[in-house]
């Protein structure tokens, strides 16, 4: 059976993505689609969500959530994304609105309301929407399945030479959320940069003939390659958090302790995770991905778009 499931995202190209292999992925019933500040702003993020959902023949609710971090200012990801979010990519502009309940309500009631873990949570933006949920409703956990979380970095950040951007952006939310005790799955840089969209993965998506894989194959053509890494293609981030729940057999980590570097020295925002765990350590509070078989990912990923 389907598993109850909400997507927590900043569209961005990327959300885009992870918006329409959740739409098609009968392994999810997609319920909402809530939206965080993060590669954009949030009146712009709920627009784009819209017009994917839209795209896909969907009529999936979208909540707008947090307009900003918890407590510090940060610059969006515009500079990878285009100050639209999707680099420019023509959609027509959606017919609907944002359902008129804020997100995180909206998520209280209905974790609230759910069997004990039976709803799973992909969050792939800024951690604000799950930590204020958390923070204010904390009984409505009782409704949270898994967490699959895209951020963070066992090695190298992209935003800094420590942080990855959804972790940065908002680094006090990601703390409250790697203590709050929930299943959580982290899915970082380490593992994303391997799911590189690359010529040859474009070119079979075009070639489905489908309108969705169409726009997601242009969507990937407007990737940034990030030349600083030396890669072949822009890294496929959000969806690879998605496809964690899906296909856990193409993916393997660790559990392992993550903590977060809430400090204003230059590891703000750093992910400090206890790879090389000791016996005495502090508990694993996280399982830490950080390898999948890209090929296999893309090859699912282009028959469910």
């Amino acid at each position: 059976m389907a598993r109850r499931f909400i997507l927590d995202c900043d569209p961005g190209q990327d959300d885009a993505v992870a918006i329409l292999l959740a739409l098609g992925s009968p392994e999810l019933a997609l319920e909402a689609v809530t939206i965080v500040a993060g590669n954009v702003g949030v009146d712009r993020g709920v627009s784009n969500a819209l017009k994917i959902l839209e795209l896909a023949g969907s009529a999936v609710p979208v909540y707008r959530g947090a307009p900003r971090s918890l407590c510090r200012d940060y610059s969006l990801g515009d500079r990878f994304h285009g100050t639209d979010g999707l680099m420019g990519l023509a959609l027509p502009e959606p017919t609907r609105q944002a359902e008129p309940e804020s997100a995180v309500p909206f998520l209280a009631r209905t974790l609230s309301a759910a069997e004990p873990g039976s709803i799973d949570l992909a969050c792939v933006g800024p951690l604000t929407n799950l930590a204020l949920l958390l923070i204010q409703y904390p009984e409505a956990t009782r409704g949270i399945g898994r967490v699959a979380i895209m951020g963070g970095a066992i090695g190298l950040g992209n935003v800094t030479p420590a942080a990855e951007f959804n972790i940065h952006a908002d680094a006090l939310a990601a703390d409250v959320v790697f203590r709050s005790g929930l299943d959580l799955t982290l899915v970082p840089l380490d593992l994303t940069h391997q799911a590189l969209a690359t010529e040859a993965r474009i070119a079979a998506l075009r070639a489905t003939g489908k309108p969705t894989a169409h726009a997601v194959a242009e969507l990937l053509a407007r990737y940034p390659k990030l030349e600083k890494f030396n890669f072949a293609g822009g890294p496929l981030h959000d969806p690879c958090a998605v496809a964690a729940l899906i296909w856990p057999d193409l993916v393997s980590g660790r559990k392992v302790h993550v903590e977060i570097d809430t400090t204003s020295g230059p590891g703000h925002g750093r992910t400090l995770v206890h790879w090389w765990a000791k016996t005495n350590g502090p508990a694993a509070n996280a399982l830490v991905l950080d390898r999948i078989d890209a090929d296999q990912f893309y090859r699912h990923l282009t028959a469910r778009v």
